[in-house]
């Protein structure tokens, strides 16, 4: 079909121009609200690291653990070779002791003699020793030998601040010799080499030195430790 001159010039003045550009004007529309959406969809995020989470992990990895020892205690640690609980247990603990371990790293320098008198350096005479000494330094931490029961804390004129614990099946262990700063108290229930206290003065063995005098009882009587220590 021919279109004059004179047919266009009727069209553009008529209503048929405005059809045509509303028609326009609403394609420009849908195209404009397509990309538009189109543009959030594609940058809207997928997920985001929770800022709680984030805040954990970071103090997680910034926590600072404690070092302090008590006070007037020395910065060697006993038994480094072997494990040692620094803490009681709960009462609801097993307290009774299978196993024995040594309470000090040192060595024996002085047995146990129940029968047989033994000479007294401080006292320079004879006399029964019914305890194993061990050498240590002062200050030394003692460990407890076994599961027990602390039953009394004693502070002795001859043997100084003793701990009392009760090991079970009638053996009773008296840790001689400690200062006074003690970790534990009457009632504290302890793992075995859990630290009960720092090596201080025996005023009845001064002469021997730096030791941990330590004494047994089975049923009430005396017994050598080493009878029992592994």
């Amino acid at each position: 079909m021919k279109i004059t001159k004179e047919k266009l010039t009727d069209f553009l003045s008529g209503r048929g121009f405005y059809l045509v550009l509303a028609a326009c004007l609403i394609v420009v529309g849908v195209v404009a609200w397509t990309a538009y959406s189109g543009f959030d969809i594609i940058n809207e995020p997928v997920g985001e690291l929770s800022s709680q989470n984030s805040s954990i992990f970071i103090y997680s990895s910034e926590q600072e653990v404690s070092s302090e020892l008590p006070a007037g205690t020395n910065a060697k640690e006993p038994y480094s070779s072997q494990e040692v609980s620094s803490a009681p247990v709960s009462p609801s603990a097993d307290i009774i002791a299978r196993t024995f371990y040594s309470p000090v790293e040192g060595e024996v320098v002085k047995s146990f003699s129940a029968d047989e008198l033994t000479f007294s350096k401080t006292y320079e005479d004879m006399r029964i020793h019914s305890a194993t000494d061990f050498s240590c330094e002062e200050n030394s931490a003692v460990l407890s030998c076994g599961n027990g029961l602390v039953t009394s804390v004693i502070n002795d004129s001859e043997l100084g601040v003793c701990v009392e614990i009760d090991h079970g099946n009638g053996l009773i262990a008296y840790y001689c010799g400690l200062k006074d700063n003690l970790p534990v108290s009457k009632g504290t229930a302890v793992n075995e080499k859990a630290v009960i206290g720092y090596i201080g003065e025996i005023p009845g063995e001064c002469a021997d030195g730096s030791h941990l005098h330590l004494e047994f009882y089975k049923d009430g009587e005396p017994v050598d430790p080493m009878d029992f220590i592994n």
